[in-house]
């Protein structure tokens, strides 16, 4: 342990204050996926009678998330995209002192599209596609956009609508037509879901 942190841990010993200079750690994370804060770079005066306490302080609107779990070191798991900010208390004896105060710069994970429908259909039918099972691991609204990527030579077909969760098209030619779906979460967007329907 460094002498000025010895110096600044007896002092709160002596006053019962707590000292407030820890480092500000920035970490960069990915929601659902689990932090781990390592050990101080400096040791508590005796490391058996030092025990440890971490807090969850701010975390976004939203956030369901626990605090850490651990001692000396504490595993986390931030839930959706945002900051947070987790505080490591170092308690010896009658003092308490803050030592390490790390901000979580949390990114989103993209949305997932995926199509239910009938891949045969006759010409003239309505070919029904529902994309409601599409999701968010964040569990964020998801807008849809849906888009008729390919279809025969001369069909004159189109979507019934381009952003509900379920869309209709008349196939009016025999052959191939490709329609793909991408969903919004607000901030990102999933990769476009194809999905081949063969009129016949």
């Amino acid at each position: 342990m460094s002498s000025d942190l010895r110096t600044l841990v007896l002092a709160a010993m002596l006053t019962g204050c707590v000292v407030d200079d820890a480092p500000l750690i920035d970490i960069e994370a990915t929601a659902k996926s689990p932090v781990t804060f390592g050990p101080a770079s400096t040791e508590p005066l005796t490391k058996e009678q030092a025990t440890y306490r971490w807090d969850l302080v701010r975390a976004p609107d939203g956030s369901i998330a626990e605090p850490p779990v651990g001692d000396e070191t504490a595993m986390f798991l931030p839930d959706i995209r945002g900051t947070y900010v987790v505080e490591r208390w170092l308690s010896y004896g009658l003092a308490e002192t803050l030592t390490h105060r790390f901000v979580l710069h949390v990114a989103g994970i993209a949305p997932g599209a995926f199509i239910r429908g009938s891949s045969q259909v006759a010409v003239g039918d309505t070919a029904t596609l529902d994309g409601s099972e599409s999701s968010s691991v964040e569990g964020r609204e998801l807008q849809f956009r849906w888009r008729l990527a390919e279809r025969p030579r001369d069909s004159v077909a189109t979507l019934s609508v381009t952003d509900a969760p379920m869309t209709t098209f008349v196939p009016d030619m025999a052959g191939s037509y490709v329609v793909e779906l991408a969903t919004f979460d607000g901030e990102l967007w999933s990769a476009r879901v194809p999905i081949q329907v063969t009129a016949h």
